[in-house]
């Protein structure tokens, strides 16, 4: 296996990119405390769906085909999202993609339904019907 070092730089820059994006979104999403405003309802909303578009475009490029290794990290996507009561990891995070679908792709929104805890709004993720393939 050769290293392509224009490749490599492809994949480190990307995943830099979105891991900024990810956690300036999630640090600006936990900065908002209850009670919400208008607007930060609406900052709330988009600061998670930023959130998962990002850290899903992260796993998602690391799948590509094209990367000599995106096998291996299916692998370990995989046992990584197996959870003691839910062991599938692969529909786990097929959860995940499709949550990111809905908000992304077909506008739900995230933060219509939350409970608060110490004045942090916690978001409650919905059932998704959907099934997608990776």
């Amino acid at each position: 296996m050769s290293v392509d070092v224009a490749q490599t730089r492809e994949i480190i820059s990307g995943l830099k990119w979105y891991f900024q994006a990810k956690n300036l979104a999630l640090k600006n999403a936990i900065s908002i405390k209850f009670p919400l405003s208008v607007d930060q309802q609406n900052d709330i909303r988009v600061f998670y769906s930023l959130y998962l578009a990002n850290l899903l475009s992260t796993t998602e490029m690391l799948l590509e085909k094209e990367y000599l290794f995106s096998q291996e990290f299916k692998q370990d996507l995989d046992a990584a999202f197996s959870f003691p009561n839910f062991p599938d990891g692969k529909n786990n995070y097929s959860y995940l993609r499709e949550l990111r679908n809905a908000v992304i792709h077909r506008g739900f929104d995230i933060s219509s339904s939350a409970h608060i805890n110490d004045g942090m709004p916690l978001m409650i993720a919905p059932p998704i019907n959907r099934k997608s393939e990776r």
